[in-house]
């Protein structure tokens, strides 16, 4: 896969304007649907396939919800039936799908849902991130390498990645990124996991994720096709 330019973003803090942490974020999957005409290579004329999010009813005890409520922002749309089109097949676009009602990190949340990658590998999007913050429902980030998240801070991001920039792995992967910086190497991401794929992820089907996260561990785990792929701890409410 090609590469493209490094862009890292900015850090902040989880919590309210007057200093004191809130629970309560907004939750969000966003995508892109390919890369910026400067970030792509002359020859690999990269395009877009449609990403697709199909969202199931979630709940988490004490404070979950029993069905999700979502609206879109950027190039998203909702298709009907629970299922939203991140973006279309053009280049150069970002969209997210956010839950209209905060979720409060202070009680256990599992949260699962549907994605759909498309099946464009060498030419197609760069990925689709799994999205926690607080600063409401109208926001989008950055396109192509920052998979609709690059910019928004305070954030903690589930990063479903199928594109290899400059400090990516080689194949399609899985990785925890905060305050919308897509840098895994960068001073805010170093030693937060980042685990690959052994396979390609765009081949056109729905691939199940379910994401838990436990306030008396701190623990956020992550599941992709079933099987448990990443374990990250840390106190995001009062440290992010």
């Amino acid at each position: 896969m090609k590469k493209s330019n490094q862009n890292p973003s900015k850090a902040g803090n989880l919590s309210r304007r007057d200093g004191d942490p809130d629970p309560r974020v907004w939750i969000s999957s966003e995508g892109v649907e390919n890369h910026s005409p400067s970030e792509q290579s002359p020859s690999s004329g990269r395009w877009g396939a449609v990403l697709l999010l199909l969202l199931s009813p979630f709940g988490g005890a004490g404070g979950g919800l029993a069905f999700a409520q979502f609206t879109t922002t950027g190039s998203a749309s909702n298709s009907g039936g629970g299922c939203y089109a991140l973006t279309p097949d053009v280049t150069a676009l970002t969209g997210a799908a956010w839950c209209t009602v905060p979720i409060n990190l202070s009680q256990p949340q599992t949260i699962q849902y549907n994605l759909n990658f498309g099946n464009k590998d060498l030419n197609g999007a760069d990925g689709i991130a799994f999205v926690l913050q607080n600063q409401g429902t109208g926001v989008v980030g950055g396109l192509g390498i920052g998979i609709g998240y690059q910019g928004i801070s305070p954030s903690v991001i589930v990063e479903f990645d199928d594109y290899q920039n400059i400090f990516d792995p080689v194949n399609d992967h899985l990785a925890i990124t905060l305050n919308g910086d897509a840098n895994h190497l960068s001073a805010g991401n170093a030693g937060n996991p980042v685990t690959s794929f052994p396979f390609n992820i765009e081949d056109g089907t729905w691939h199940p994720v379910q994401i838990t996260w436990n306030p008396a561990t701190l623990t956020m785990q992550v599941y992709f096709d079933c099987k448990l792929w990443l374990t990250y701890t840390n106190d995001i409410v009062n440290t992010i």
